[in-house]
């Protein structure tokens, strides 16, 4: 069956729109930067924003991430025979913190 120049010119629209939006999601990803999620929730007023409850998931892991970092820190400038030498690496041969 053959096609009328009205369809292929439908058709050429729609795959030209499919491309440009398939190269526009490339894009996108690519342009994404790593941020902090609680960056926003400290920003906003959460009595006059509304803040999605995935932004405040991610805030908790940035949270649970950076106190993992700083006790680290903390630990090797203050007590680095505690990660050196203790129970835990004994036993498990690694440090699993």
């Amino acid at each position: 069956m053959e096609s009328t120049p009205l369809q292929q010119d439908s058709q050429q629209q729609e795959g030209e729109a499919l491309s440009a939006e398939h190269s526009s999601s490339k894009e996108s990803t690519r342009s994404t930067k790593f941020h902090l999620a609680l960056v926003p929730v400290l920003m906003k007023d959460p009595m006059l924003d509304t803040i999605p409850p995935v932004i405040f998931l991610k805030a908790a892991g940035d949270g649970l991430f950076i106190t993992l970092l700083v006790s680290w820190i903390f630990t090797l400038i203050f007590h680095p025979e505690v990660i050196a030498d203790n129970p835990l690496k004994e036993r498990l041969g690694y440090n699993n913190l």
